[in-house]
């Protein structure tokens, strides 16, 4: 979704911006998930609904909840990635991971710093608060947590995919009521051989 949105590349076919990935990041095959979970902040980025855990291994948001407004999101990404191969043909391991167990509601939009382009923000409109936005470092995985029922679940999830890491929560509300989170506004750079 983001990468395909009309304000990214707007010039690029999705046969283009494929060469272009794989010349790139020097990989041989992209899977494309149809939807993001914020069409119109960040334009579905990705790092919201599924994240590499190593090589052939993926994390995928996941929610039964019908009611939750990210469900048909992480039902259709899962789908998709459940039935994806690698390069080489072989099926992915998908790991779910819970979304919270209530919407993440913003609070003090008033306190917002707008900047231009960006949309105005409204008290108790709901935010793109998801825990896949957490980012691997040297030894440790941090991830949001948003004091919902549901962050103690999320880092045991994570902890399980991450089992040689450490695995810390920080409360990251304020940086969801922005737009994005930890992942997102991280610039990680791969360690050098």
């Amino acid at each position: 979704m983001c990468l395909l949105s009309e304000g990214r590349n707007p010039l690029m076919t999705k046969e283009e911006i494929e060469e272009m990935l794989c010349q790139y990041l020097n990989c041989e095959k992209v899977i494309w998930i149809k939807d993001g979970i914020d069409p119109n902040e960040t334009n579905g980025h990705i790092d919201d609904v599924a994240q590499y855990v190593r090589p052939g291994e993926v994390a995928c948001i996941w929610t039964e909840d019908e009611e939750n407004p990210f469900y048909a999101e992480a039902q259709a990404a899962y789908k998709t990635l459940s039935e994806a191969v690698d390069a080489k043909g072989r099926r992915l391991k998908v790991h779910k991971l819970c979304l919270t167990k209530e919407p993440v509601r913003l609070n003090g939009a008033d306190s917002i710093d707008m900047v231009e382009g960006t949309l105005p923000r409204e008290d108790g409109e709901i935010s793109i608060a998801s825990y896949m936005n957490f980012l691997i470092v040297n030894g440790g995985v941090i991830v949001p947590q948003y004091g919902d029922e549901n962050d103690a679940l999320a880092l045991e999830q994570i902890q399980e995919m991450f089992p040689e890491r450490k695995v810390v929560g920080v409360r990251t509300e304020e940086v969801a009521f922005g737009g994005g989170n930890v992942h997102c506004i991280t610039q990680q750079q791969p360690k050098a051989k």
